[in-house]
Parts: C-alpha cells; sequence; structure tokens
C-alpha cells in the first residue's frame, strides 16, 4: 500500500479500556483530546482520516525542522499519541462498507462534523445501530445536533466569544479580547469523555448502544457559573485584568531580572501584614491599605507599591519565602521551563516519545494516577494511513484479494 511500516501496537492487556475500541472521527482539538485520554488507558482507538482531508491538526505548527507536513506537526503528536491512522476516503462511495466492517468490530465511535455531514456520509446513528446495536456513538459539535444554531460553523476561538469570556479577558475597559489559543477546546473535551465512559457503563448494564450529542458551546458555559449568576441579580460582569473582588494585592509582579515576574494573592488583613513584614518594605505608610476593601479602593496605588518591592527580588527566593508564610505565589513559568521541570518529569505530567521525522517530543500524561493501573501514552502519534493495512488485515479480516480491490479503487488514500 506504499506506505512506512507500522509500529506495533503494545496492548497492556490489565488497562482499564483495554477491550475498548474506538473509532475516531474527530479533527483538531476537542475531539482528538478525549480519544487520547481513551488509548491513554488502553483503548485501541483508530483515527479515520485521508490525504484528501487530514486531520486540520496535522497542518498546525510547530513543525520539526520548520518544514511543514502532515507527519511533521508538533500540534498533531501532542494530541495524538498512542492512536493508530487509517487512511480511508469518506466520500468514496465504497467507503461506507469499510466503516461498516469498521463499526461492527468497535465500542466506540466519536466524531466532531457540523451536523448533517455524518448523514450525508451515508453513516447516521440509525445505520450504524443497525450494524451494531451496542455501538456508543459519541456526537461533539459546536452547538449540538439540535436547535436553531446547530449547523453553524466554528470552532474555539469564536467559542470563547459566543460563551462570554471574550468579554471577560484584558484589562477593564480594554476592547475585548479572546483567551489564549482555542480556549473552550480546552476545557470542553473532558466532559466528553466522562460521557462516553458513562455510556459504555450503560451499554455493560443493558446490552445497548446509545447516542451522545455533546455541545461544545454548554460544556464551556459550565464555567461561568459565577457570571451567570451575578447577571441574574443585574450585575454585568466585565474584563477586570488580574483584580479580584476577594483579594488584594492580586497580580503578577516584576522581579529581579530580565523578563521576571510574579504572581501574588493576598486575601486577608492578617497576611497583608505578614506580607509586608516578608518583603521588608512598610507598604501601608502614609496610606489607609489596613483593609481589604481600603486596599480594593486605592487598587492601582497597592500595585504600584508592591512591585516597586519585589522588582529587587529573586523570583524564587520571593515565592519560597511567602509560601513559607502561607500566601500564595508563584514563579511565572514560561513553556521552556514547564518542559524542564523535573517534577513533572517525575510525575508522569510530561513524558518524552520519539518517532521520526519529529524525533524526540514531549507530550502531556493524563494528569492524574490511579493507585495500581499505568497510563499511557507509550507509543507516539501516528504517520497518515500508518496502519491502514494492519487495521484491515487484523480488526477487519480483509484477504489479499479484497484489500488489493479496494486499494485499486482508490479507497485507501
Amino acid at each position: 500500500m506504499n506506505e512506512p511500516a507500522a509500529s506495533p501496537l503494545v496492548a497492556d492487556e490489565s488497562a482499564p479500556l483495554a477491550t475498548v475500541r474506538v473509532v475516531d472521527l474527530t479533527t483538531t482539538l476537542a475531539g482528538p483530546s478525549a480519544t487520547r485520554m481513551l488509548a491513554d488507558f488502553g483503548a485501541d482507538v483508530i483515527k479515520i482520516e485521508s490525504r484528501a482531508h487530514p486531520d486540520t491538526l496535522r497542518l498546525g505548527p510547530p513543525f520539526a525542522a520548520g518544514r511543514a507536513g502532515p507527519d511533521t506537526s508538533g500540534y498533531f503528536a501532542m494530541y495524538n499519541a498512542g492512536k493508530r491512522s487509517f487512511a480511508l476516503d469518506l466520500t468514496h462511495p465504497r467507503a461506507v462498507e469499510v466503516m461498516a466492517d469498521l463499526v461492527r468490530a468497535s465500542d466506540v465511535l466519536v466524531e466532531s462534523f457540523t451536523p448533517g455531514v455524518l448523514e450525508r456520509r451515508g453513516l447516521p446513528p440509525a445505520v450504524l445501530h443497525e450494524w451494531n446495536p451496542s455501538l456508543v456513538v459519541a456526537r461533539h459539535s459546536l452547538n449540538g445536533q439540535t436547535g436553531r444554531w446547530a449547523s453553524a460553523k466554528g470552532f474555539g476561538h469564536l467559542a470563547s466569544a459566543q460563551t462570554g469570556w471574550t468579554g471577560l479577558t484584558g484589562e477593564r475597559g480594554s476592547t475585548p479580547c479572546g483567551p489564549f489559543s482555542a480556549y473552550t477546546d480546552f476545557v470542553s473535551w473532558p466532559y466528553l469523555v466522562v460521557a462516553i465512559l458513562l455510556a459504555l457503563e450503560h451499554r455493560d448494564a443493558t446490552g445497548c448502544g446509545t447516542v451522545i450529542d455533546q455541545s461544545h458551546i454548554e460544556s464551556s458555559t459550565y464555567f461561568l457559573a459565577p457570571e451567570l449568576v451575578a447577571a441574574q441579580r443585574g450585575t454585568a460582569p466585565v474584563a477586570c485584568g488580574n483584580d479580584e473582588s476577594y483579594a488584594c494585592p492580586s497580580g503578577v509582579y516584576p522581579c529581579a531580572g530580565i523578563d521576571e515576574w510574579c504572581a501574588i494573592t493576598v486575601t486577608s488583613d492578617e497576611a497583608w501584614v505578614v506580607f509586608c513584614e516578608v518583603v521588608g518594605a512598610d507598604l501601608s505608610s502614609g496610606h489607609e491599605w489596613a483593609t481589604l476593601a481600603e486596599r480594593i479602593a486605592d487598587r492601582r496605588a497597592v500595585d504600584d507599591a508592591v512591585g516597586a518591592a519585589t522588582r529587587w527580588w529573586d523570583g524564587e527566593e520571593l515565592v519560597g519565602a511567602l509560601q513559607t508564610h502561607d500566601i500564595a505565589a508563584a514563579r511565572l513559568a514560561r513553556a521552556g521551563d514547564l518542559a524542564r521541570d523535573q517534577e513533572l518529569a517525575r510525575r508522569g505530567a510530561l513524558r518524552s516519545l520519539s518517532k521520526a521525522p519529529i524525533g524526540d517530543h514531549l507530550v502531556h500524561g493524563p494528569g492524574f494516577r490511579i493507585d495500581g493501573v499505568a497510563s499511557g501514552p507509550d507509543r507516539a502519534y501516528p504517520w497518515l494511513g500508518e496502519h491502514t493495512e494492519v487495521v484491515c488485515r487484523e480488526v477487519l479480516g480483509y484477504d489479499d484479494e479484497k484489500l488489493s480491490g479496494l486499494v485499486g479503487e482508490g479507497v485507501f488514500r
């Protein structure tokens, strides 16, 4: 099939999801993050894509050696470790035949198309359940499968505006600006994982499959509860930078060195006194700053005074001194700092994998540990179409004749 040799699938039969096979029709970030979590705990995740329609993230930088290509994206490598890639052109008339065989051999199908695309490909849930009545069909879309906005196109950057996040980030009085990256992609996908696991529990109890309709927007609004409550009481939430109603000072302040900063939050009047003693400055001299209300009323002057005191401190030393006295503080870290963090490496939060052409690269771990349960990722990302032949033979049971016929017709590309 003119594909590179596939890396082996090393299955850990003791993994919690070792008996689960997932057909992954998701793209970009939210869906692939969910299916990667399933792969981390043993699921055989078969990613469906084609050279005509690869996962969008394969086109996202950074690229190995700066060369863009379907197998060189570090972004893709992060969110697709541990999966297998199956090159299938879903627009081909015989693709439905292959999908039927995949569905019959699988437990879960996850898709993130705009509502209606799966139906136009001849793969509506009703048909999928004819092929496999116990299949869990998980559908992730921007606004859900029904309703006025179901067919609207969009992604995380637009969802940040639609869910209200864009109006809450930035400095007070500034033009609305979005949170970093496609923020809602990062906060919505865990709900998809939970829904899939619950649906599998339901299947195991009843023998019946089901359909999950997960809305990217609805999942992301979960994190806006305080703002929604305030709005019900007639208070319009606004962007306020680092300001907090329960703490002052609360912000990011300069430290000694070039572009060195420390985040500090002082939550009580007693802590304010201790903070002043630690930094070695009588910050309240000449001011009425003894109470939280007084500090908040003069917040900008407080910030200026705190910054003038912290700029002489080494960031790590200041954090250590404040933490010793139970004052919340943390040095501002850059990505490079995290990549070199030995504690993150020790706990498996960041782990190194290797695969050409990217070579050695970091991927994140699950972010939690379960006693006695190992987790991935242990295998690097798949090349596009890397596992097409092995899946056809080992999962679908295709012989040479059928495989060569489908290849000749251009079903796999």
